[in-house]
């Protein structure tokens, strides 16, 4: 089951998956390279990415929102759109992708896996994985330092594993909180930083937590927490020089890019950023990822701009694609996007809930780029108080944004257009509109 963002279903072989809340709310999703003898079961969700995966059995039920089917064999649903919803889409194949790295025990040791790249990828990676793959290794135990992989505890200090990456080592972080009070910087071509069990990078000096700056680097599966000091981004990628960009045989590479903007109203420090993530290089794949300003602690709903944080994503990068983005909760824009030539699969957004009344002035999605492509765009409000925003969506040029919608959850307020001034508007509770082609 699969009932929550931030818990992605990657590389399952089954007979058959259920994506479900027992009949709650289920605000999902994301899964890729499934392979099923019989179907896949949406249950609940609201909207959800299934990419690269073999369905036996087909679909039960879709996604209530919004969903996006991205090389899926045999058969995947037909488009839909309008008519209040759902929104379904399906694309013949992935432009470029590849499987998050992974760890595998091969003659009682372990190593790391680098799945291969993809292009016009479809259905589940083959199997069994015939891969580059590296022995792990700790301490100074290696024999030239760029062979094997560095396994990092919370113990070590970010001057120690920095020392590792620039021996070119990769790196897999154990489970823990990190306490940084510099980057992390992946800089050397086909790196890969790993982390277990939601390691936890918090940066402590209003700097980044990662920095991203080489081709074919790989980051996955790393919960990124902002810090007491105001960092201009959390993560990274490119410094915005040619040197730091991917390359069309090498992109860079993000799976499970979980960035939070999160403090407890008792916490001793509060958490503060300007953007989540901030893509300045070329040629970069974005494999999932959840950005989130938090909107509640474990006690009540924030009503008051705490947790600031602007936006949840900036692009100035060109060829960028994301698989499945989804971003929530920020004071300004959630996503600006400058990069031309960038591309979404599947977008879900929620506008901040304790926006001030009367009209919040931003964006859920907002492209300055004339060429642009995106598929399945959703932007969603709950407003504790009665605001009004113009439109969810606008673009300098909205000829490449498919199946975009607007959706009052609940709370009062309204978004009066979808995309560029085109679409109904959402005021009451449960309301959808949808633009089916820009």
């Amino acid at each position: 089951r699969l009932p929550s963002q931030a818990a992605p279903l990657r590389s399952v072989v089954a007979e058959r998956v259920e994506l479900s809340a027992a009949g709650g709310w289920a605000s999902g999703g994301f899964a890729a390279d499934l392979r099923l003898s019989g179907a896949i079961a949406f249950g609940t969700q609201q909207q959800s990415l299934l990419r690269t995966s073999e369905l036996g059995g087909g679909v039960e039920g879709l996604p209530s929102f919004n969903s996006v089917f991205l090389g899926v064999t045999p058969t995947p649903p037909p488009d839909s759109c309008g008519g209040g919803g759902p929104a379904v889409a399906s694309v013949g194949s992935a432009p470029l992708a590849a499987e998050k790295p992974f760890l595998f025990l091969q003659n009682q040791t372990l190593h790391l896996a680098l799945p291969p790249i993809r292009r016009q990828a479809k259905g589940a990676a083959p199997r069994p994985h015939h891969l580059p793959a590296a022995p792990l290794a700790s301490g100074d135990d290696d024999d030239d330092g760029r062979s094997v992989v560095f396994v990092a505890t919370p113990s070590d200090s970010a001057a120690a594993i920095n020392r590792q990456l620039a021996r070119g080592r990769h790196v897999v972080l154990t489970p823990g909180l990190y306490a940084l009070p510099v980057p992390l910087r992946v800089a050397t071509r086909g790196q890969v930083l790993l982390g277990l069990g939601f390691a936890t990078l918090t940066p402590m000096r209003g700097l980044p937590a990662v920095e991203l700056l080489a081709a074919g680097v790989r980051m996955a599966g790393v919960l990124v927490q902002a810090g007491p000091l105001r960092s201009r981004a959390l993560v990274v990628v490119g410094d915005g020089s040619p040197s730091s960009s991917g390359t069309a045989d090498a992109p860079i590479l993000l799976h499970d890019c979980f960035v939070r903007v999160y403090a407890e109203r008792t916490a001793p420090q509060p958490a503060v950023a300007t953007t989540m993530l901030w893509v300045r290089a070329d040629h970069v794949v974005v494999d999932h990822a959840w950005l989130w300003r938090a909107d509640h602690d474990s006690t009540a709903h924030f009503t008051d701009g705490e947790n600031p944080v602007q936006h949840a994503l900036e692009v100035d990068g060109r060829f960028v694609t994301v698989y499945g983005l989804f971003a929530e909760h920020t004071l300004g824009d959630l996503t600006r996007w400058r990069g031309e030539d960038g591309a979404v699969f599947l977008y879900q957004s929620e506008l901040q809930y304790d926006a001030p009344p009367p009209v919040w002035p931003h964006l859920g999605y907002n492209v300055t780029a004339r060429h642009h492509r995106a598929l399945g765009v959703g932007v969603y409000c709950y407003f504790f108080d009665e605001v009004t925003v113009h439109e969810g969506i606008h673009a300098a040029d909205a000829s490449g944004i498919v199946h975009s919608f607007t959706h009052l959850l609940d709370g009062g307020g309204a978004i009066q257009s979808v995309i560029n001034g085109r679409g109904g508007a959402v005021s009451a509770t449960g309301q959808g509109s949808y633009v089916c082609s820009s």
